[in-house]
């Protein structure tokens, strides 16, 4: 049989659930500074979500039952003086609620490099439900011993499944039995201590994977005092400085940082407040090898309730591929805007070229200065206008696979006139290589395209000036080379010689005046020749023409007039030599080839700026704008075929004269009525006495 006691003992254990709450916390022996986790707060019955709990023993203070304050300041006081070992001990509280609670508290020390207590590491739990089940089955025990003493009533109960019967001691002895005698089952008390094991299992499971989170975590993490003198640091943090993870602690971060970084890194320090005690540093750290990482830091500090800073704990991530790339990142950046700046230079810069952006569609998108000034429109009346409106043919198809394409074509300004254009388009394309506009770039040849005529004209007037010397050149030799050879036949008779030294010397007189004037001309030309200034009578010098050409004109049938103005002064200041070459000339030139008429010189003065006008004017057969353009050039009469015989540079040197005074010439020619030469030079006039 069984003991009736022992059994309703176990029955009543059975019975009880057993229910554990748990938190953990530490603090800083130093500044008395608590971290904890939010559920010690719920042990005391506050809100898990209220204000973070910054001092242990305040609340325990608050709590604490007070028949325990004594005992747990001795448990307190015991635990710091042996902080080798762990601690464990229990107390009452007086929950929010106004119940007591029971608290059970285990933990253990973290010391400093020197070995000094520094941070007290602990767990509490609530045993209330353990304690209060321990002491219902006392009671119960101390019930039933009551009951049965209060009379002859025994207690006995049976287990009909399993036949069992257990008898109390009263039962024993009114049943006749000795109450000595031996009960048939042993009874205990048991107490389940699986969930408790559980917990106790968990808490090292955590202590142990917080340990191996902190030692093998990629992360920098360490824990130091205020001069940065490192109390606690992890594996990683120990390796990237190159040093034992033993070795450490009690080295001053800073000293791990570069010279020039330090006194950042100080004030970056300095700055932390109780009310803002998170802060980022970003800095480098060179190695042994002379290369440098860098580190981006999250820095937090703890303060005690006095506002006091106590230590600081960092946690530094590896940012050196980060920074490489930002690094690199930020110098094509500023390659970019470099170029950026260059091309919007450029841009800006090319008013002498036109630069249009179209999109595919050839809707034009952005156009330069350049553009503006050479069509004529503003950017605005150009933005979001089809590009043939700067055309007279179609324009070049922008989704073209052959691009970039130049071509010469006739663009169209604003007022309507066209010019000939090099217009050269370019593909636009995105990061993937797709084009996605097109960019023109025209600018105006005309002046290049009349340089070339003027260049084809020039090689033109060379092969033909160098084909009417070779002809008049070889003319009067050969003519001269002719006679000489006869004249030296001594047969001739005396008429024949005589014949002969004419032609001879006609020839002769020929080739001199050809080349006169080809030297004359290229002296003009090369910058050879000069003006002279000098006084002379203006009127003699234009009445001797007269007097030398009116027989001429005479003997030809024409009428030779001179007119002066009187407003022409008559003593003026100029080169009266190269004046007086030029007017014979022009007044010979007009006599040549005038058939019948009159040729006339008329002179008039020009007001107050000192420039006389002189009129050459003939009845002959005109000239036509045509001929007008060349009969300027050397050995190029203009077409001429009459009957008057000329080298073609008369009026070659007239014009190169004209440019060596600094005056103006002007033609003005009717075909079938008559030409009239205008020629303007400055001729300041002088006082004589």
């Amino acid at each position: 049989m069984k003991s009736l006691h022992d059994s309703s003992l176990a029955s009543t254990e059975q019975g009880c659930a057993v229910r554990a709450i748990f938190a953990f916390w530490q603090q800083n022996l130093r500044s008395g500074q608590t971290q904890a986790d939010p559920c010690l707060r719920t042990l005391y019955g506050h809100a898990k979500d209220g204000p973070a709990l910054s001092d242990i023993r305040a609340l325990r203070e608050a709590h604490v039952h007070p028949e325990d304050r004594d005992l747990l300041e001795q448990n307190i006081q015991q635990a710091l003086a042996n902080p080798g070992e762990p601690w464990d001990w229990g107390y009452r509280i007086r929950h929010v609620d106004g119940s007591t609670r029971y608290l059970r508290s285990r933990g253990r020390f973290e010391r400093d490099a020197q070995g000094q207590p520094l941070i007290m590491v602990g767990m509490e739990e609530d045993v209330t439900d353990q304690v209060e089940q321990g002491k219902a089955q006392e009671v119960a025990l101390h019930r039933l011993e009551q009951t049965e003493r209060i009379g002859p009533i025994g207690h006995w109960v049976t287990h009909p499944a399993t036949g069992d019967l257990i008898w109390s001691p009263m039962t024993y002895e009114l049943s006749g039995f000795d109450s000595a005698g031996k009960p048939v089952t042993v009874r205990g008390a048991l107490r389940d201590m699986s969930e408790q094991r559980v917990l106790l299992r968990q808490l090292a499971e955590h202590e142990f994977s917080y340990q191996d989170l902190i030692e093998n975590q990629s992360l920098l993490i360490e824990r130091y005092l205020p001069d940065s003198t490192i109390i606690f640091a992890n594996r990683t943090f120990a390796h990237y400085m190159g040093i034992q993870p033993e070795a450490v602690c009690g080295k001053r971060w800073l000293d791990f940082l570069p010279a020039e970084q330090r006194e950042r890194a100080q004030a970056h320090l300095a700055g932390f407040t109780p009310e803002n005690p998170v802060s980022s540093f970003e800095n480098s750290i060179p190695t042994q090898d002379g290369q440098s990482f860098w580190v981006l830091w999250t820095n937090r500090a703890f303060f005690d309730e006095h506002g006091t800073l106590t230590h600081f704990q960092s946690v530094g991530v590896d940012i050196t591929e980060r920074h490489r790339a930002e690094a690199a990142e930020q110098q094509l950046r500023r390659e970019l805007q470099r170029r950026q700046s260059e091309l919007e230079g450029i841009f800006a810069a090319a008013t002498s070229v036109s630069l249009i952006k179209v999109d595919l569609d050839l809707i034009i998108q952005e156009v330069s200065p350049g553009t503006v000034a050479l069509f004529g429109y503003s950017r605005e009346a150009l933005l979001g206008q089809h590009v043939s409106m700067l055309h007279t043919q179609d324009p070049v198809d922008a989704t073209n696979e052959d691009l970039p394409i130049r071509v010469e074509t006739e663009l169209l300004r604003r007022d309507g006139s066209t010019f000939t254009a090099c217009l050269t388009v370019h593909p636009v394309c995105d990061a993937q290589g797709k084009m996605v506009a097109a960019l023109g770039v025209s600018f105006d040849i005309s002046d290049q395209k009349r340089a070339e005529r003027v260049l084809a004209e020039a090689l033109e007037t060379r092969t033909h000036f160098m084909n009417a010397v070779n002809h008049d050149l070889r003319t009067p030799l050969n003519t001269l080379m002719g006679f000489a050879d006869l004249l030296a036949d001594t047969d001739l008779t005396e008429g024949k010689r005589r014949e002969y030294k004419h032609h001879c010397q006609q020839a002769g007189k020929k080739l001199l005046a050809l080349v006169d004037s080809l030297l004359e001309l290229s002296s003009l030309q090369a910058g050879g020749g000069h003006a002279v200034a000098e006084t002379f009578n203006l009127h003699e010098t234009i009445e001797w023409q007269f007097q030398n050409y009116h027989e001429l004109a005479r003997d030809r049938g024409l009428a030779l007039e001179i007119f002066i103005d009187p407003a022409v002064p008559e003593w003026v200041t100029g080169d009266a030599t190269k004046l007086d070459q030029l007017l014979s000339n022009l007044v010979s030139n007009a006599i040549k080839y005038t058939k019948e008429g009159r040729v006339d010189l008329k002179v008039h003065a020009q007001g107050q700026d000192d420039r006389v006008t002189f009129l050459v004017s003939d009845t002959g057969e005109g000239i036509s704008p045509e001929r007008q353009e060349r009969i300027f050039n050397a050995f190029d009469r203009g077409g001429y075929e009459g009957e008057q015989k000329g080298f073609g540079l008369g009026l070659t040197i007239v014009r190169e004269l004209i440019d060596l005074l600094g005056g103006e010439m002007d033609l003005d020619s009717t075909p079938g009525v008559g030409s009239t030469f205008k020629l303007t030079l400055p001729l300041p006039a002088v006082s004589v006495h």
